[in-house]
């Protein structure tokens, strides 16, 4: 690491030990927020805190009885969220297109369709000599690629275990700068909705007769990987795969969970469906349940993919691990948040003791926010937002000095 990248993380760390832990999603920012800026948060605002150590234990309104909220009977609120802005079919760009190198192809990205190519104002380039902009996910592949000062290097990626930087600019082995795109940074996500999609809306719940299994059956689904990745970001380990796993094998040693996924001890993964028919088979292994521990691979604002929205579309109750920002678009008191349980142990005590009636109120809150996500098409707003954020990019830097 250089001199630089040292400065900037032990800027970052004193940082972060004067920010309040934003583990308390419902504080005001105290600013507004532009959506489509490069940045969605300040270096002080994306101070992670602890959000991954759990509290020694659950708070006691959170202790298997219903909140106030159910017991008064008292409509749900969803929350605004960012309040993702309706966004017309994004008009043609002005002046030619950027053409961008890809060395990788990069492949499950925006960049990996050509009509959202045309959509960010840009085309692909076969050579980089014909392109004004080259792009990576990894850094070691732009790294390698970046040989002409005259053109533009960007890192690009939507999986947060591709990059471990919060950083916007690097510097590359052959001089010049890398402008960074990547999760920790706020420059891909802009709200929690960039996966969310579904066939239809789901009803809300009113029996038990429309559960997927019989609710004094309180098995929790597990649909995961087992696996022991870390991922350090401004000295922090952003992973949730340890825990996911430690969570999952107390919950399985007490006998409240299925497990399917691949790495498990033997006799503890009932399959591994992974590589067939992925979505139909995970669809129907979440369906023989009525909870689902479904975090995610890493602990990032706005990073909140299809496990969520999984769980929700298969009539399961999500057990999910808040990151920073999740609370923006779900009450409180919805999802069962794996951040209020220290192990596994508590967690499925909490879950045993859990009422009907808080589990319909839970769900159906979680349904709503789904609902809404479908309705509003909040998706498609999302991903016009990654690329307009693009477009601007590439206007500013089409002739870089």
């Amino acid at each position: 690491m250089g001199d630089d990248a040292r400065a900037a993380c032990a800027v970052g760390t004193q940082q972060r030990d004067q920010v309040v832990d934003r583990a308390d999603a419902t504080r005001e920012l105290g600013r507004e927020i532009d959506p489509f800026a490069f940045q969605v948060y300040t270096a002080e605002e994306r101070g992670f805190g602890d959000k991954t150590d759990a509290p020694s234990a659950p708070s006691p309104a959170m202790r298997g009885s219903a909140a106030e909220a159910t017991k008064a009977k008292a409509p749900i609120h969803v929350p605004s969220d960012i309040e993702p802005r309706a966004i017309a079919a994004l008009v043609p760009a002005e002046g030619p297109p950027a053409g961008i190198f890809m060395p990788d192809g990069m492949i499950n990205t925006p960049f990996s369709s050509d009509r959202w190519l045309r959509e960010m104002g840009a085309t692909r380039a076969q050579t980089l000599a014909e392109a004004s902009f080259a792009c990576a996910p990894r850094f070691k592949d732009i790294a390698a690629a970046a040989t002409d000062p005259s053109k533009t290097y960007f890192l690009w990626t939507n999986e947060p275990f591709l990059s471990d930087t919060a950083l916007e600019t690097l510097a590359l082995p052959a001089g010049g700068a890398l402008h960074v795109f990547n999760v920790h940074n706020g420059r891909v996500y802009s709200d929690n909705f960039f996966y969310c999609d579904g066939a239809e809306e789901v009803a809300l719940l009113t029996d038990e007769q429309s559960l997927n299994a019989d609710f004094s059956n309180k098995t929790v689904s597990v649909a995961a990987a087992k696996r022991a990745w870390p991922l350090v970001v401004e000295g922090i380990d952003r992973s949730l795969c340890v825990k996911r796993a430690d969570f999952a094998l107390d919950l399985f040693r007490q006998g409240q969970a299925r497990i399917i996924g691949k790495n498990w001890p033997t006799g503890v993964a009932k399959a591994d469906t992974r590589y067939f028919n992925r979505r139909s088979s995970k669809t129907e292994f979440l369906r023989t349940a009525n909870f689902n521990l479904c975090p995610e691979n890493t602990d990032a604002d706005f990073y909140v993919t299809e496990k969520l929205w999984e769980a929700i579309a298969a009539g399961c109750l999500p057990i999910y691990h808040a990151n920073g920002t999740i609370y923006q678009s779900f009450p409180r008191g919805s999802f069962v948040d794996m951040r209020d349980f220290k192990d596994g142990g508590e967690l499925g005590a909490f879950i045993a003791a859990m009422s009907f009636e808080e589990y319909r109120f839970r769900i159906n809150a979680c349904r709503e926010v789904y609902n809404r996500g479908l309705r509003e098409n909040l998706r498609q707003s999302s991903w016009q937002r990654t690329l307009l954020r693009m477009r601007r990019f590439f206007a500013a830097h089409r002739n870089p000095s």
